[in-house]
């Protein structure tokens, strides 16, 4: 179903990766398929044209964009041993996502309403990170309604009305999904959610796949404007994947030195202390 998704859409995922449940929890990700060969380092895994990723500047593009950046603002609140930061740029791509979910048909409408948020329940939750962690994600998950209930204002402001529950979905998708691409805040301004590149989970190991913003020069330049239409996010094998090796990448904080690093990808949702 996730390939016919994104074909819909114009991207074409490689056709030795497949999407499976992880072995060691219920967690879905992608994975080179079984068989004798793997995927070789430098093969494109994924191109996804810029123009269907959802991002801050692409609020430049559509009729209510500017009223829009006006509109929405940056959240900070610290709440006992809590921290949690929002940034007007996570905002926006929240929002944008939420839009996107409620009006008119389209394919990436389709896709964000197939994604499905995986996180274990309650239960699995508080055995995992114990009393006092677990506090701290209820405080952090209280939080986070007030800034989803704002942001609902901050739409309905510019005369886009957005339902709490979708707002709300667009906040778990965009918490869990959304990446920064280091190096072209040019292009996005922010947090992205890229089709494909969201169904890549986080991982201590080392990356084995790389990304960039690529285009075609011959193309980019009409009258001397860079336009969205011609930019894409590849995603290439960085080294050698084996069969039933998973796609991964690891998770760092922007501010870590290694986040300007175009091998890595950080997401700027959830930063507390």
């Amino acid at each position: 179903m996730w390939r016919q998704i994104l074909q819909r859409m114009g991207i074409v995922p490689h056709p030795k990766l497949v999407r499976r449940l992880k072995p060691d929890k219920p967690v879905h990700g992608l994975f080179c398929c079984p068989g004798r060969y793997g995927i070789e380092a430098g093969e494109v895994l994924c191109s996804v044209p810029c123009c269907l990723c959802v991002a801050p500047n692409i609020s430049n593009h559509i009729h209510y964009g500017p009223a829009l950046m006006r509109a929405v603002s940056s959240h900070s609140t610290t709440e006992g041993m809590v921290r949690v930061e929002y940034s007007r740029e996570s905002a926006l791509t929240t929002v944008l996502c939420a839009i996107h979910m409620s009006h008119g048909p389209s394919d990436l409408r389709e896709y964000l309403e197939w994604i499905v948020v995986e996180r274990p329940d309650d239960i699995s939750m508080n055995h995992a990170l114990g009393t006092e962690l677990y506090g701290h994600l209820r405080t952090i998950e209280r939080i986070n309604a007030e800034i989803i209930t704002q942001l609902c204002v901050d739409a309905r402001s510019v005369g886009v009305p957005i339902s709490i529950e979708t707002m709300k979905r667009a906040h778990a998708i965009c918490s869990s999904r959304c990446v920064d691409v280091p190096t072209h805040a040019d292009i996005f301004g922010g947090p992205a959610l890229v089709p494909f590149v969201d169904l890549i989970n986080h991982s201590s190991e080392d990356p084995n796949i790389t990304v960039a913003v690529e285009s075609f020069p011959f193309l980019h330049c009409e009258q001397n404007q860079m336009l969205l239409e011609h930019f894409y996010v590849t995603v290439r094998a960085e080294s050698g994947i084996h069969p039933e090796e998973e796609l991964h990448y690891q998770y760092l904080e922007p501010t870590d030195r290694q986040s300007t690093n175009p091998l890595f990808w950080a997401s700027r949702f959830h930063m507390f202390d």
